[in-house]
């Protein structure tokens, strides 16, 4: 009984807060971006060890469209972010419809390190549920994209950076993320046996960067690869 009066009492402070936060966001007025990434992961974790997660998630992504449709896309972009972290590896269905939206958020705000990180997480969630589908080669070749602007236009991408948690990663491991995405778009297009010339290309730009890596591990899988492709 006083498990059920703990969980009721959550859910209405969690409801309190998502009135009040909706209320300030009609009225334009300032919220603090770092305070509100606090509350609403303190509220996921209650919900979490409360074995709740399922209702935070049904309320926390009507509150990030409420955001949205508020014109508050940074704040709605942090629930979204929380609502992956909490259902990584337990939703999948759920994960790939959260990670969607704040995809187009990461792109209405030309947030190409979010754009990379979300595209990341479609990526693995296709990878288990649909290797080698054309929806899972398309993200790959998202996921290419932004890695590879990060890395060209490094200086700028961190200008565009939005987030109070973390900072940005230094270019090199970038570039290492980018080397990696090569590598899948080259295997999912040898798997699918379409664009070998492509694969192989992919390859070897991805193979300039391991070599330079103290491990190599990946640019010995790489030479004999291509070895077998021709």
């Amino acid at each position: 009984m006083n498990i059920n009066n703990n969980i009721k009492t959550l859910v209405k402070n969690f409801d309190i807060y998502v009135n009040n936060i909706e209320k300030n966001a009609k009225r334009h007025s300032k919220i603090n971006d770092k305070d509100f990434r606090y509350k609403v992961q303190e509220f996921g974790d209650s919900f979490t060890n409360s074995n709740e997660l399922p209702k935070f998630n049904k309320t926390a992504q009507k509150f990030a469209e409420k955001l949205v449709s508020l014109n508050n896309d940074k704040l709605a972009g942090i629930i979204y972010s929380t609502l992956i972290k909490l259902n990584r590896g337990k939703d999948a269905q759920f994960v790939e419809e959260v990670a969607t939206k704040a995809l187009a958020i990461a792109k209405r705000k030309n947030d190409i390190v979010h754009i990379a990180a979300r595209t990341n997480d479609l990526k693995e969630i296709y990878k288990l549920s649909e290797y080698g589908s054309d929806r899972h080669l398309k993200i790959l070749q998202e996921e290419k994209r932004a890695l590879k602007n990060i890395c060209d236009n490094y200086p700028s991408a961190k200008n565009r950076f939005e987030t109070i948690s973390r900072q940005m990663q230094p270019i090199e491991r970038y570039e290492e993320m980018l080397a990696a995405i090569r590598f899948e778009v080259a295997e999912v297009l040898i798997k699918r046996n379409s664009d070998l010339p492509i694969a192989k290309q992919e390859l070897l730009l991805a193979k300039e960067t391991y070599d330079k890596l103290p491990e190599g591990h990946n640019a010995i899988k790489i030479r004999n690869i291509l070895k077998k492709i021709g």
